[in-house]
């Protein structure tokens, strides 16, 4: 039996620009369509609402633009374990929610479509 091998190419470019920006359209659509008490409806998270999700997902899109494009990355200790590098994730998470209940859901939208 014969198996076939896939050779991946880091110089092949892979068109995902414009499937993503029709899924972040979709999200700024569904975010802006939300209502003020639907901000703060429960998620399947049992500590976060859907307010505080949407700030989890700018923070990840700040720290990847912030680690790519700037090449900044917050100074951290060693990470020993995954229990450890969950635990950093986590408070990072946290951190960043609690940063952003001061804000407001128009402003989340608008850092998310920048």
């Amino acid at each position: 039996m014969q198996t076939s091998s896939i050779h991946l190419d880091a110089a092949a470019r892979i068109p995902v620009l414009e499937p993503l920006r029709r899924v972040n359209e979709a999200l700024l659509d569904l975010l802006r369509s939300f209502t003020a008490e639907e901000w703060h409806r429960p998620t399947v998270h049992p500590d976060r609402n859907v307010k505080d999700l949407t700030a989890h997902l700018l923070q990840t899109t700040l720290m990847r633009v912030s680690i790519a494009r700037d090449r900044y990355r917050l100074p951290t200790e060693p990470i020993a374990n995954i229990d450890h590098l969950i635990a950093l994730i986590q408070r990072n998470n946290r951190e960043f929610m609690t940063a952003m209940s001061w804000v407001s859901p128009r402003i989340l939208i608008e850092l998310i479509e920048v």
